[in-house]
């Protein structure tokens, strides 16, 4: 069961890039992966995506979309552009901003969509249906996981001006 879910993941994935619905830019057989790797406790994979099924399916219904393009605009939503680099030059430590792969920047959003759905109180006691409200939240532009995406980059627009200085571009 667990691998014809994947095998039809891939199939309609690649059929919604042949008839244009879905952009290139995220894919759906990264992402099921990388969500189920952060939401596994205690090696309990079937648990895990009963809940990440639950979810979406939680969340399809609120918004009234497909789970593929949902998924995809959260995930866009939260996606972090620019991360910092720490360096320490002559004792004091700086933060320098610089671009991320596109790799990098889903496992975040992918870390930081589960932490803030671990940390939403007063939802419910049921994780997938915390999962999805954060799904639902973060589809409309709204929650804790757009809240630590406009954190990091206030954090990144304050370090911005480090870039101009000489002695940091031998580490970029």
């Amino acid at each position: 069961m667990f691998f014809s879910f994947f095998f039809f993941c891939t199939w309609m994935v690649h059929y919604l890039y042949r008839k244009r619905y879905l952009k290139k830019s995220l894919d759906f057989t990264t992402l099921c992966p990388l969500l189920l790797g952060k939401l596994i406790k205690k090696g309990l994979k079937v648990k895990a995506f009963n809940v990440l099924k639950f979810a979406i399916g939680y969340a399809k219904y609120r918004v009234r979309v497909s789970g593929l393009i949902l998924l995809e605009t959260v995930f866009n939503n939260v996606r972090p552009r620019v991360d910092l680099l720490r360096r320490i030059v002559s004792g004091r430590t700086y933060y320098l901003p610089f671009a991320i792969k596109m790799k990098r920047d889903i496992k975040l959003a992918v870390s930081w969509v589960v932490l803030c759905a671990r940390r939403l109180s007063g939802v419910s006691s049921n994780f997938g249906i915390r999962l999805g409200q954060m799904f639902v939240d973060t589809f409309f532009n709204k929650g804790l996981a757009i809240a630590k995406k406009n954190e990091h980059y206030s954090l990144v627009l304050k370090n911005r001006p480090f870039l101009s200085k000489r002695k940091f571009r031998i580490f970029l």
